[in-house]
């Protein structure tokens, strides 16, 4: 059985309900006690929407929409990582400046972001599977060993 990570990307599509995530839940039959949520990642999801909304009001949808899947994941038995430990810390450090491990822009591809980074460090540490939308750096993470879920 893969207990999943969630990266950010993939917590703000299931908010959203995207075809592409659902499939692949009901697909895998992922259940909510398969899942693991990181309050990092629900901050970088939250600081994404802060960045690309376009009023308060589409801002305010979204986060609802988040703290909602957050709950009702939680209720359901996902688990929760709320801090980070020594051990992710000292993973965190391998990871930190780690070359490739790039993120695809529309102006191509750009160096994968620290808060990403430990995010996968925590993956690794905890031996889950960090998964994310479909992205470069997932298949290099992979090849360094980490167990990875790229959703196209």
């Amino acid at each position: 059985m893969s207990r999943y990570l969630f990266g950010p990307a993939v917590l703000l599509a299931m908010a959203n309900k995207a075809p592409n995530v659902i499939a692949w839940i009901s697909a895998n039959k992922v259940v909510a006690k398969d899942c693991i949520l990181s309050d990092l990642a629900f901050a970088i999801a939250k600081a994404t929407v802060a960045e690309q909304a376009q009023d308060i009001r589409e801002h305010d949808a979204w986060i609802k929409l988040l703290d909602a899947l957050y709950a009702r994941l939680q209720a359901d038995g996902a688990s929760v990582y709320n801090n980070i430990d020594e051990k992710v810390l000292t993973r965190y450090a391998q990871w930190r400046n780690l070359k490739p491990l790039d993120y695809q822009t529309a102006t191509g591809p750009i160096p994968l972001a620290q808060d990403l980074r430990l995010l996968i460090a925590t993956a690794d540490v905890h031996l889950d599977t960090y998964t994310e939308l479909a992205s470069p750096y997932l298949q290099q993470a992979a090849q360094r060993g980490v167990s990875v879920c790229a959703i196209p």
